[in-house]
């Protein structure tokens, strides 16, 4: 079995919203309350994948923290809190304990066969055709990550099929042990294009930890319609569209 990472810092979760814009600042889990993992793209390449293809979690249960292995293609879809009522649900049993990094496996998992994207056409042949397209040479390949092109024919894709299904949003699941502090912010950037973004707010919580952990002081160039989402993380704008945020502050806003 391919090995995993025990360590959450090291995983980018390349998210996109419909949803999140409006609510400035808010978390995932406030948005949505169900998230169904798809395992189509991967090959179900590992135990846990070929396991978690199609179940659908409770994000509201503690941990939700799933195991990643090199070069995981997983897509995880959530799903509001409205369109997925809890009473639907049935509960089932996970994997083997030694499959999930220490500490980081669920209470329960909830699965439902009913319930598959390919009714709505989120999970369509064609989509998954543009995915694999897109999505070829994610892990092993795309070193740029950062790169203006991959967020444009990846992320706007993907938005555009959560926003025309209702969905919170899709995320794309990579390994980021070959990035650099300056990729993951200039990532953080590229991505970010409103008030909140899942991409800024997922890599701002990698930012943090390496901020405090390295006692860095961290600069973005951040974009004019991102200010109040930079604020609310409480960095300091230090001049036009230049955002600081000390050791202190990150500290502050991993323990929110």
């Amino acid at each position: 079995m391919p090995g995993y990472i025990d360590n959450s810092t090291d995983l980018a979760l390349f998210e996109s919203y419909s949803q999140g814009r409006a609510l400035a600042g808010a978390r995932l889990t406030n948005l949505s309350r169900f998230a169904q993992w798809s395992a189509l793209l991967d090959s179900k390449t590992c135990d846990w994948c070929s396991w978690a293809d199609m179940r659908v979690f409770d994000t509201t249960i503690e941990p939700y923290d799933p195991p990643m292995h090199h070069g995981c293609r997983c897509l995880v879809a959530y799903i509001t809190k409205d369109e997925f009522p809890p009473e639907q649900t049935t509960w089932g049993v996970g994997p083997p304990r030694n499959v999930w990094p220490p500490g980081r496996a669920p209470t329960k998992t909830v699965e439902q066969p009913v319930f598959e994207f390919l009714e709505r056409d989120v999970l369509s042949e064609a989509f998954i055709a543009d995915l694999r397209k897109e999505f070829a040479n994610w892990s092993e390949d795309a070193k740029g990550i950062a790169d203006q092109a991959i967020f444009e024919n990846s992320g706007e894709l993907i938005l555009a099929r959560a926003e025309r299904n209702k969905l919170v949003g899709v995320m794309h699941i990579r390994d980021l042990s070959e990035l650099t502090f300056e990729e993951i912010l200039e990532l953080t950037n590229i991505a970010t294009s409103g008030e909140i973004s899942g991409v800024g707010t997922t890599l701002m919580e990698i930012a943090a930890k390496k901020a405090v952990a390295n006692s860095l002081t961290v600069q973005l160039h951040g974009i004019p319609k991102a200010r109040r989402f930079y604020q609310k993380l409480g960095m300091t704008e230090v001049t036009n569209g230049v955002f600081e945020w000390t050791p202190t502050q990150a500290a502050r806003f991993l323990t929110r």
